[in-house]
């Protein structure tokens, strides 16, 4: 838990970085970021509060190994909640072919199978990337 964290904000460090997850999920996370990003600051959300991030400006949604473990109900509230922000870029990244479609303002950038390298695992990802219908994104600043 916490190793896409960990990766972005080595990459992007002025980045702000806020997970939502189980509590236990983001306990395990914050053991592992403090050991491994000590000077570094991440928010942690239990997922029963994310209604607290409506209003919250975000640039990027990224869903990580969760929605294939989900029934559709949950999936689409997520979906339509991600649909409420006022993120431009959603990634997806599941174990599974999962049917996650955030909404009509939204478009199918880049959806493949690309294995385990992507997060330095043995797991094998579909990443999906869906953006905000604006003429202002280039796909090749997502990819």
């Amino acid at each position: 838990m916490g190793e896409l964290a960990h990766y972005v904000k080595m990459a992007w460090p002025k980045v702000k970085y806020i997970l939502c997850d189980l509590p236990e999920s983001l306990f395990q996370a914050e053991v592992f970021l403090e050991a491994t990003c000590p000077t570094t600051s991440f928010a942690f959300l239990p997922v029963q509060h994310a209604c607290k991030l409506q209003g919250c400006h975000v640039d990027v949604v990224i869903n990580q190994g969760s929605m294939q473990e989900m029934p559709p109900a949950p999936v689409q509230w997520w979906c339509d909640f991600i649909d409420r922000t006022d993120a431009t870029v959603f990634i997806s990244l599941n174990y599974g072919n999962v049917p996650i479609w955030p909404g009509p303002a939204w478009d199918l950038i880049r959806s493949e199978r690309p294995g385990g390298e992507v997060l330095y695992t043995s797991s094998d990802f579909w990443l999906t990337i869906w953006k905000r219908h604006d003429p202002g994104i280039r796909m090749a600043d997502l990819v």
